[in-house]
């Protein structure tokens, strides 16, 4: 019987620049959850409701998605290396941030909340494009 393979099994670190990262795996299925949820609530219970749902979705599991994914994808489409770092976990965190202020902001009906999720959102996308700049940057450094 085969035995099930491990991340290790596949490729080693060494053999890749970009790790993915997969302490958030588990993580990124709430906001997917989360929207499918609020996008249940009959219309007009909430005011906010329909918004709570997209912003869920939209911005937690899709923009995660696409952090966990862009240093794997870039070098493919790019041809930029990108090496990992650890500090690619802190814009991954104030995403994930934002996104539970603007839902508790929309179901709350809070309107400044969800101001203050916009600037944590704006801020998240301009600190991980500003990691991967620097990753890629680094890396290419370190080839030459």
């Amino acid at each position: 019987m085969a035995r099930a393979m491990a991340p290790s099994d596949v490729t080693s670190a060494k053999d890749r620049l970009a790790k993915p990262l997969p302490s958030w795996r588990r993580l990124r299925a709430i906001p997917l959850a989360a929207g499918a949820l609020l996008a249940m609530v009959p219309p007009g219970a909430m005011v906010f409701s329909y918004d709570a749902a997209v912003h869920a979705v939209a911005l937690g599991f899709v923009l995660s998605m696409v952090f966990g994914h862009a240093q794997i994808v870039l070098p493919v489409l790019t041809g930029a290396r990108v090496r990992y770092s650890s500090f690619a976990y802190v814009p991954l965190a104030l995403l994930h941030a934002s996104v539970v202020l603007r839902v508790s902001g929309d179901l709350l009906e809070w309107v400044d909340l969800r101001a203050v999720s916009a600037i944590a959102t704006i801020l998240a996308l301009a600190l991980y494009a500003g990691s991967l700049t620097f990753m890629s940057w680094k890396a290419t450094c370190q080839a030459t």
